[in-house]
């Protein structure tokens, strides 16, 4: 635990980060409209031909046609609600149910589409750029993007997003965060270890699976990561079956297997529980407090926020320390995408110079008993 002294430090750094989210308002980021419009040409043209061949012209006809394919299919999962779930998991599990594939494709592709468009309609300044709102709630300890959703971005189209001129876009992404909040809170030693290997999601597997860690699949990995989020979310074994597409009965299996393997995180997360089914309500290890005096699911949002608020907390102390790095370098923040920081840098600057610097923070986060590890994911003149 940390001692006052470091605990005052780290709340007045999350406060600092209010700061940081005001100057990237005001700076906003570079978009390429050559390249949003290559993008939408090519999606709009993709979306017609993908829907006409199901004789449709919108996803929720499509939608009606995924689940006339799958309704008489014997022990469908199916949602929390009771709804036939479709969801991107099943599709790439039954490729044979067409219809099913091409809804969840058509459905992820319209979103995109959606957020292109808004960009040619209004979202891109006359100077060529874009100012994203980030606003911070205090009451979760998340901060949420406005405006320009950036943080939504799909991966194929990323390439919008350009550097600020002269600079390279360097994409710094933390790894496992709710993980190693997870491990602080509940002093799990076991689980600490396993985020200080290259890939813990694999490491986790090979335990999980009775196998070694050359032999985890990359199918294996992926389940082990989806199970990890489960758990991290509060999820039930209902929810996590209609999402592996697996029986409620053997979800509870795996959740408790995977438990099992970090008991101390295990009890630390069933003492949240506890306190939820008593009082209502959560906090983090900073001591932002929440109540959820009607939610029907308290265990599972007390859980979340504990978890996902304190990790978001992390990363705005996070903001601070590469705000101060980056001014220095004569670079900025640009954004903040889940556990990665957007950070525009001189290309005068050779990548060893930057590593160090990215080493520092890492040593800043084990200072204030985060050991957090960070890797470089992006480097060029746009967000690739």
């Amino acid at each position: 635990m940390l001692n006052q002294g470091l605990r005052i430090e780290a709340r007045n750094l999350i406060n600092d980060s209010k700061v940081v989210f005001e100057k990237m308002n005001a700076t906003g980021m570079r978009i390429n409209r050559t390249s949003v419009e290559r993008h939408l040409a090519r999606l709009t043209d993709e979306q017609t031909a993908r829907l006409s061949k199901w004789g449709v012209k919108t996803t929720s006809d499509m939608k009606k046609v995924a689940l006339r394919e799958i309704s008489g299919l014997p022990g469908w999962p199916r949602t929390d609600a009771g709804a036939l779930s479709l969801t991107s998991d099943l599709a790439e599990k039954n490729p044979h149910l067409t219809a099913l594939v091409d809804y969840v494709k058509a459905s992820s592709k319209a979103r995109l589409i959606s957020q292109l468009k808004n960009l040619l309609t209004g979202g891109i300044h006359e100077n060529g750029k874009v100012y994203p709102i980030h606003k911070v709630n205090d009451q979760v300890g998340r901060v949420y993007v406005a405006d320009f959703p950036y943080v939504t971005l799909q991966r194929e189209v990323r390439d919008v997003i350009l550097a600020d001129e002269d600079c390279n876009l360097w994409e710094i992404d933390g790894k496992g965060t709710e993980l190693v909040v997870l491990a602080v809170m509940s002093g799990d030693a076991k689980l600490l270890q396993v985020l200080l290997t290259t890939d813990f999601y694999r490491e986790m597997a090979a335990e999980f699976n009775g196998i070694t860690v050359k032999d985890v699949t990359d199918a294996l990995r992926a389940q082990m990561k989806m199970l990890v989020l489960a758990v991290q979310n509060g999820a039930s074994a209902r929810f996590l079956g209609g999402e592996m597409a697996i029986p409620e009965s053997e979800a509870q299996n795996w959740l408790d297997r995977y438990l099992g393997m970090y008991p101390q995180a295990a009890q630390f997360l069933e003492s949240v529980k506890a306190e939820a089914r008593r009082s209502g309500v959560a906090h983090t290890y900073f001591g932002t407090r929440r109540e959820f005096p009607n939610d029907s699911d308290v265990e599972r949002s007390c859980a979340s926020h504990t978890i996902q608020s304190f990790a978001g907390e992390v990363f705005r102390i996070g903001m601070v320390l590469m705000e101060k790095m980056a001014t220095a370098a004569g670079g900025r923040v640009m954004g903040n995408v889940f556990d990665a920081f957007l950070i525009p840098l001189p290309k005068s600057i050779p990548e060893g110079e930057v590593l160090a610097m990215v080493g520092e923070i890492e040593k800043e986060f084990s200072r204030f008993g985060f050991p957090l590890r960070l890797k470089v994911t992006n480097c060029g003149e746009t967000w690739k």
